[in-house]
């Protein structure tokens, strides 16, 4: 049966032991279910622990204070509006002077107090005196211990001289134990979260978080100031009220494609700044966060600033772009000023076809003159007047396509075609400086995707400056040899060589630099422009020297 001390009922062994105990677990059950459901707010946690405390001990009022730099702060208290009024919010630090809560502190045992008005000395200081006032006759003060440091303390009391038992301190130490290091795990994770908040908030970026269903869980103070929208506005479409309209559809195209399928993810768009209104490129990431079982449970992503680097990038298009048209007109003028040393030549080769044309119908005109006309013979010499004519056309055709302004196009190009009709043009010159122009063309080339007027102005430049460099000799046979061969892996290669008075040993590193010129009227604009022309086709261009002598100049195009 059940005793009584004190007029407090007191339990029998062992049944209702077994119910204190439960009573014990459920309280400690509370405490952690309420860290649990506010991971982020402690409050409900002091507020469990104090609820259980008094409920644990029948205790009228309670108090729960938390050890900080400058003393104790009372975080929860239960009691009645006088008792409130009379507790004080803090405690100054309790080392500076002896008091009943400073040997409390280094004692690490519960402390006891049966009847408040039967202490004496200087232990009845102001708090026990407000204690006294309010009402409160017997206390019970319980000191939070974590790795032999006290964390806070625990204050119980009844409005009457009735003390408590020893089963319900030996309870209430045991429950205040498991409370003290679930209370201190739940602060230090705290803390540990701001200052990893701090961390984050610090990150020269745009970081967010959502469910594994992409539903905003946290948005950083960075993004919400950026924006100027709140956290629940980016769960009801804030970002796209954030997003640039016509960058929204494709980014968010992206991000629930990452969701369904569980893959990272990564977009460029432009967000609104909302100091200015100003739209800027960011590059944002999303990567999965998934647990042991490989389930997404968050997803982590973050938005860079990228405007700078853009308007960077863009510029060095524009840039890009506009040296690719000054190389496209230097590349105009140099073939302009080398249809201008051929002047002569082109004029004697247009010239040809022309004057045999006009023979062959003088000889036309003959046949039908005569009485007894060969029909046969007056149709062959207009065939031939036609043919030349044709062939006068040709030769216009070629001038034309290589003095003409127009933009690069790369097409599938019959190479050998391609340089004969370039041997062509330059035919007449040849024959004038007594040059002898042999070709050794590969049957079986790869196919090759080239721009054609370009590269005809290659290979016009490297034949004409052959056939210069042999002008001038005085003895020798001048031969100029032009061949291609298929090369593996580079494509196709080019070679052009002479026998002429060749390349001076210090003249080979500067020889493709613009401006530079082995002639006395030369700009040194043709072989750069044609290494420009060249590697823009990924290909490369380069020079050697021949013995006894001359020169041999080669190049490569890719195959396509």
């Amino acid at each position: 049966m059940n005793e009584s001390i004190h007029g407090e009922t007191i339990p029998s062994e062992p049944q209702d032991r077994v119910i204190e105990l439960v009573e014990q677990q459920t309280a400690i059950s509370d405490v952690l279910r309420a860290i649990a459901n506010s991971p982020h707010d402690l409050q409900p946690t002091f507020d469990a622990i104090l609820d259980s405390a008094t409920r644990l001990c029948r205790a009228d009022v309670g108090t729960l204070r938390l050890s900080e730099e400058d003393g104790l702060r009372r975080v929860a208290m239960r009691g009645d509006p006088l008792f409130v009024s009379q507790t004080s919010s803090s405690i100054p630090d309790l080392a500076e002077k002896e008091s009943f809560l400073s040997l409390l502190a280094k004692n690490s045992v519960p402390t006891h107090v049966p009847d408040m008005t039967a202490l004496e000395g200087d232990l009845r200081d102001d708090l026990f005196i407000k204690n006294v006032n309010a009402g409160i006759l017997s206390s019970l003060f319980v000191p939070l211990h974590v790795d032999s440091e006290m964390v806070g303390i625990i204050s119980l009391g009844r409005k009457h001289v009735q003390p408590f038992t020893d089963q319900q301190i030996s309870l209430f130490r045991d429950f205040a134990a498991q409370a003290a290091i679930a209370l201190e795990s739940t602060r230090r994770e705290r803390q540990y979260r701001e200052g990893l908040r701090q961390i984050i908030e610090t990150v020269p970026a745009l970081l967010w978080s959502t469910g594994p269903d992409g539903e905003p869980t946290h948005i950083s103070q960075r993004v919400l100031d950026y924006s100027g929208l709140r956290l629940e506005d980016f769960r009801h479409g804030g970002w796209e009220a954030f997003m640039h309209p016509a960058d929204f559809p494709e980014t968010a195209k992206a991000f629930y494609h990452a969701i369904q399928t569980g893959t990272a993810y990564q977009a460029v768009h432009r967000l609104r700044r909302a100091a200015d209104g100003e739209y800027r490129w960011h590059h944002a990431r999303g990567e999965p966060l998934r647990d042991r079982e490989g389930r997404i449970v968050q997803w982590y992503g973050l938005s860079i600033d990228i405007d700078e680097r853009k308007r960077a990038e863009q510029a060095l298009r524009e840039e890009q772009d506009r040296l690719r048209q000054l190389e496209a007109d230097l590349a105009h003028m140099n073939r302009l000023s080398m249809m201008g040393e051929l002047a002569a030549s082109l004029a004697h080769e247009i010239a040809q076809p022309i004057a045999t044309a006009r023979n062959n119908a003088r000889a036309a005109l003959n046949f039908s003159n005569r009485s007894s006309t060969d029909q046969g013979e007056v149709k062959e010499a207009l065939a031939a007047v036609v043919d030349d004519a044709d062939r006068a056309g040709e030769i216009l055709d070629r001038i034309r396509d290589h003095i003409k302004k127009a933009p690069a196009r790369k097409e599938i190009v019959d190479l050998n075609a391609a340089i004969l009709e370039v041997t062509a043009l330059t035919y007449s010159e040849a024959v004038k400086t007594g040059v002898t122009v042999g070709t050794q063309l590969a049957a079986e080339l790869p196919r090759i995707r080239c721009d054609r007027v370009q590269l005809q102005q290659v290979m016009l430049n490297l034949i004409v400056n052959a056939i210069q460099s042999m002008s001038g000799l005085e003895d020798g046979n001048r031969e100029l040899h032009i061949s291609t061969a298929s090369i593996e892996p580079e494509g196709v290669c080019v070679a052009v060589r002479d026998t002429g008075h060749g390349l001076r040993p210090e003249s080979l590193p500067r020889l493709f630099e613009p401006f530079y010129t082995t002639k006395p009227n030369g700009m040194g604009m043709g072989l750069s422009i044609c290494r420009s022309i060249i590697e823009a086709h990924g290909g490369r261009l380069w020079a050697t020297r021949c013995e006894p002598r001359g020169a041999l100049l080669q190049f490569t195009i890719p195959a396509d």
